[in-house]
């Protein structure tokens, strides 16, 4: 083995596990208590906490397992600095190594503000997790809005951390809208530490298609474009990329037919999409040297079992043998690893226009 994966979704044993709850040891908040102020009403929109968009396809925000144990001011960035420790102490085995990081895009809602909001929104997320790694200090959107309770690395730590990667990998799904919210008074908590409200709507139009089954991955191909722009500008051309997850779901629906579920256009589309997107971005200089489908069968998520479908490979669960049959993704992806193209890194009018 000479790729090697230290951490997946780092974020996740940080945020879910000691600030929402919704993870072991299910620590931090019984409620999200963020201003609901921004700089225009919002009613129009359909807002959602900043937590749900950037973990989607694990959890969704519920308060059945809180403890009211823990400290959400303190407790997250405590826990993200020794994974990044962890992680760092990891890296000179042998081979190439490197985090895998779950991402969101955040497009700017409408006001001049909004575009900083949605850059630290994304460094509360991503930057959190790798700007450690490139440059041995967190955003400095974090300590500015989180202070003192954010660790410090030791000198010693510091020569342990910087460069600890040899590539970087991120796991996208879709992408939202995100707005300044006014400061408000109280203590410290990350899901409120960042001053940002995120939104699946601006003017009552979501930002992209549903996909089936779900109530969060919303289908936006650009964002992935913008997010490997983003990073590169900001970490530089040099960064090495894997998509280490990416992939649309259907609902598992067993009064569908098998026959009708292999058709699952919607995920060939998303698949083609995003990667007319990544080649975008390797055109304009981004090193994006590999791509990975979530998933290749219909496995268990962590929250939702098997009630939501990602594999490209159908699962007849009901058989009682597990049968497995090639879905239209599945079948699209063969081709295109086979140097055909065709269908998906082609330009498709129709899907241009959409986008």
């Amino acid at each position: 083995m000479k790729h090697w994966i230290t951490v997946n979704e780092p974020w996740s044993f940080a945020s879910q596990g000691y600030a929402t709850g919704n993870f072991p040891p299910c620590r931090g908040a019984t409620t999200i208590n963020s201003s609901e102020t921004t700089k225009k009403s919002m009613t129009a929109e359909k807002s959602i906490p900043i937590l749900n968009t950037i973990l989607p396809h694990r959890t969704t925000f519920s308060t059945k397992n809180h403890s009211t144990k823990g400290d959400p001011g303190t407790e997250p960035y405590k826990v993200a600095h020794n994974l990044i420790l962890s992680h760092a102490h990891a890296v000179p085995q042998k081979g190439e190594i490197g985090m895998a990081n779950v991402a969101i895009w955040y497009e700017p809602l409408r006001f001049p503000e909004d575009v900083e909001a949605s850059s630290r929104a994304l460094d509360f997320n991503l930057g959190w997790f790798v700007e450690p790694l490139v440059t041995v200090q967190y955003p400095k959107t974090m300590k500015l809005y989180v202070g003192e309770h954010l660790p410090k690395f030791t000198a010693q730590e510091e020569k342990l951390v910087k460069g600890s990667y040899d590539f970087l990998g991120i796991n996208y799904y879709t992408s939202c809208y995100a707005t300044d919210v006014l400061p408000k008074s109280g203590s410290h908590n990350y899901l409120t530490d960042s001053y940002v409200k995120t939104l699946y709507e601006k003017e009552s139009k979501p930002i992209g298609d549903l996909s089936p089954g779900t109530v969060w991955l919303y289908i936006y191909p650009k964002g992935i474009y913008k997010l490997l722009m983003k990073i590169t500008r900001t970490y530089g051309l040099e960064q090495v990329i894997y998509i280490t997850e990416n992939g649309a779901t259907e609902k598992n629906d067993t009064s569908i037919s098998i026959t009708d579920s292999l058709s699952d256009y919607i995920r060939s589309n998303y698949h083609r999409d995003h990667l007319n997107n990544i080649k975008r971005a390797m055109n304009d200089g981004v090193k994006v040297k590999g791509y990975f489908i979530w998933s290749l069968l219909n496995n268990f998520e962590w929250a939702s079992g098997y009630n939501v479908r990602f594999g490209i490979f159908y699962v007849d669960f009901m058989n009682g043998n597990l049968t497995r049959f090639p879905k239209n993704s599945a079948l699209c992806w063969k081709n295109f690893l086979a140097n055909n193209p065709d269908p998906w890194i082609q330009p498709d009018e129709e899907t241009e226009k959409n986008y």
